[in-house]
């Protein structure tokens, strides 16, 4: 507990207390719940200094998408997962009807796309979501924004049939050459 207080600059009151408070705590978190980390710096910006609701929701949003890829390079999701990450649930299913008041306010799309729009201008987050249900969603420091439209637009429907079409135009030009070949050395 001493060296944490330390590295992270806080004084400790109590540093016994302050073990059984956090075991306390992390012993009431239900076993699935959604787990992410936070910039040390980030933290203490956000505990030291004022921040709007705005702030908070951004910061809510960032943390939720956090949660959400883990060790993947990119994830699909829709407005409502954001929004039920957002509120610290699991999964849209187990969100309650009524939202807690700072986040109920944040659940229209306009208010969605100013979120987003400063979590690609100032977070390092990529968004790409051109004609599909939802959006995808990278960190830029593992996945480049020109890395995730690259494989939402491989993995685009139309894509894929282009490219079986030509793998079997393909087999069908190396099948007739084969066989002419064959008729012509009768």
């Amino acid at each position: 507990m001493k060296d944490a207080a330390k590295f992270f600059g806080i004084t400790l009151g109590n540093a016994k207390r302050s073990f059984e408070d956090g075991k306390s705590l992390y012993n009431s978190t239900p076993a699935k719940s959604p787990m992410t980390g936070i910039n040390k710096d980030i933290c203490f910006d956000f505990y030291k200094n004022e921040k709007t609701e705005a702030d908070i929701a951004i910061l809510l949003a960032y943390l939720a998408l956090k949660s959400v890829i883990g060790s993947k390079p990119y994830v699909h999701i829709t407005n409502e997962f954001l929004i039920a990450r957002m509120a610290g649930y699991a999964s849209v299913k187990s969100m309650p009807e009524a939202l807690p008041e700072p986040l109920a306010g944040y659940t229209t799309r306009r208010k969605l796309d100013k979120i987003k729009f400063e979590l690609r201008s100032n977070w390092n987050v990529n968004i790409y979501g051109y004609r599909v249900r939802g959006f995808y969603v990278s960190i830029d420091n593992q996945f480049s924004l020109e890395k995730l439209i690259y494989e939402v637009e491989k993995q685009r429907k139309t894509n894929i049939e282009k490219k079986l079409r030509q793998q079997q135009n393909d087999a069908i030009m190396k099948a007739k050459t084969k066989l002419k070949n064959e008729l012509a050395n009768v």
